[in-house]
């Protein structure tokens, strides 16, 4: 926002939108225009109330972070936006322009004035004629014809509202200040209608952020494949090498160069250029007007910084060549065009979404929903817990007891993980006997398999192979561990998965490799 505002800072809409907000704030947006008529959004801001002070905070805080703002020199604003003074005070070099057609329909109606439906069709047809005088002479004579025909309460509220500011809204007297022939608001309009399209009506105030940036950074995307097929897609041309069309259509951007080239077709229809004392004067229907070879008082030249009809008819009269590069300004030349965008810039960042969490609100639950939900959890409960080791249940019912007590006291408690270490010295002590009574279990387990694929390897020897024997003198050294472990546990047949198991099977482990060594021995 800051580059785009630094690059063209010339002209700066402001507006505000409504019903976005579920806390009912308005939303304050401020965009520019860049050399390719494209809208860019350099500021946005969220007001509780729309008195001087928040207006005032606006701008000074846009100040504050874009070093540019003496640079404005026209300021686009609605009529309703409060204490526009504070904006004349805020930035006194800029121009602040009014758009009048919308606040007059709102206030100039049946009701608030009295008057007939064919009475308010008249007046509104006269106010726009007003708004559209071309000079200064013109708006007099439609205002005198204006306190003739118009109802007095309409005639009073003009005055009142209106006529003192007419320069800040009749387009011959507003145009001439730079405003790239921007009469209305209808960018910032069009740019509040697609946010209107993404973003519900009175959205949270996190949901309407992320979609904001949503939005912005769809919009961005779209202007720099605009920018880059500007560059690097070859345009066909209509026109002939090395004329003025041609010239201009590589100089200019697209948007400025379609500009040039109707003045250029008009330069043909201009009057007869009077000459005055080395003075050239023409007339336009803004009345006559001086001019030179580069310089022209028009509303066009103005307003647009481009060369006019005017201009190019005098040069093609005086033999001059129509093309020359000082006649526009630099903002709308491709060269700068190009430098300004972000796409051509080798210090380009992957523009990333701004990620806004917030805790999800969640619905109130019935007491069925929470007996759902609580019955499907203590059954993953139950499940886990009976797969367990006598000792560990016994812990965890125990564990569960203490809960659903501390629970039924109204009492909120939390679980700590505990380490093994921490464990006491008699629940210690049940557990190593409970292992060992496993573990021996385990040793019986692994013995008998151990005989059975003893017994499996020696089926398809024969008497006859030196190397066979009945019982081998390792097996039975086998048979007896298997019968003194026999002596000492009782079977259990589920499995042992207490982590104290682990000593007394590697313990069994090793007197079985021991046994298989002395055999190989």
């Amino acid at each position: 926002m800051k580059e785009s505002f630094s690059a063209f800072p010339e002209l700066v809409c402001i507006d505000a939108t409504y019903k976005l907000l579920e806390l009912g704030f308005p939303v304050y947006i401020m965009v520019c225009v860049d050399s390719n008529g494209r809208t860019e959004v350099v500021a946005a801001c969220i007001l509780v109330s729309e008195n001087a002070d928040s207006i005032a905070w606006i701008i000074n805080s846009f100040k504050k972070h874009n070093a540019d703002w003496e640079r404005i020199r026209v300021i686009m604003a609605d009529k309703d936006i409060s204490e526009r003074d504070v904006i004349k005070s805020s930035i006194p070099n800029a121009v602040v322009l009014i758009v009048y057609f919308i606040s007059l329909r709102r206030e100039i109606t049946c009701e608030k004035m009295g008057i007939t439906a064919g009475q308010r069709t008249a007046c509104l047809e006269m106010v726009q004629k007003l708004a559209y005088a071309c000079s200064e002479a013109k708006y007099n004579e439609l205002y005198s014809q204006f306190q003739r025909d118009a109802p007095k309460e309409v005639i009073t509220y003009y005055n009142a509202n209106w006529h003192s500011i007419k320069d800040e809204w009749v387009l011959g007297m507003k145009s001439s200040c730079g405003s790239f022939l921007n009469f209305t608001n209808n960018r910032l309009e069009s740019f509040n209608g697609k946010l209107k399209q993404v973003i519900n009506r009175y959205s949270s105030l996190e949901d309407f952020v992320e979609k904001f940036f949503i939005i912005l950074n769809a919009l961005r995307r779209e202007r720099d494949h605009k920018a880059a097929t500007m560059f690097q897609k070859v345009n066909v041309s209509c026109f002939d090498d090395g004329s003025p069309q041609s010239l201009y259509s590589k100089f200019l951007s697209n948007y400025a160069a379609q500009f040039v080239h109707k003045q250029l077709l008009l330069a043909s229809k201009v009057s007869t250029i009077a000459v005055d004392d080395d003075c050239y004067t023409v007339e336009t229907i803004e009345g006559q007007r001086k001019l030179t070879t580069s310089t022209c008082e028009c509303i066009f030249i103005k307003s647009m910084l481009l060369p006019c009809r005017h201009i190019f008819a005098l040069r093609c009269k005086l033999g001059e060549p129509l093309f020359e590069a000082s006649l526009c300004d630099k903002r709308w030349s491709a060269a700068y065009y190009r430098s300004t965008q972000r796409i051509f810039s080798e210090n380009t960042m992957d523009a990333s979404l701004v990620t806004v969490t917030s805790a999800k609100h969640r619905q109130a639950l019935t007491q069925h929903q929470k007996f759902r939900e609580a019955s499907i959890i203590s059954s993953e409960l139950a499940s886990v817990a009976s797969v367990a080791s006598n000792v560990h249940f016994a812990r965890r019912i125990d564990l569960l007891k203490e809960l659903l007590d501390f629970w039924k006291n109204g009492q909120e408690v939390g679980l700590v993980e505990v380490d093994p270490s921490d464990i006491s010295d008699d629940e210690m002590k049940c557990s190593l006997v409970s292992s060992d009574a496993h573990a021996s279990e385990d040793a019986i387990l692994m013995c008998s398999e151990s005989t059975t694929v003893e017994a499996n390897t020696t089926v398809d020897r024969t008497e006859d192979d030196p190397s066979y024997s009945s019982v081998s003198p390792v097996m039975k050294e086998v048979q007896e561990v298997v019968t003194h472990a026999e002596n000492e546990t009782t079977l259990n047949t589920t499995a042992v998965e207490d982590s104290c198991d682990v000593p007394q099977k590697e313990q069994t482990s090793i007197q079985l490799c021991e046994l298989c060594n002395n055999e190989q021995t």
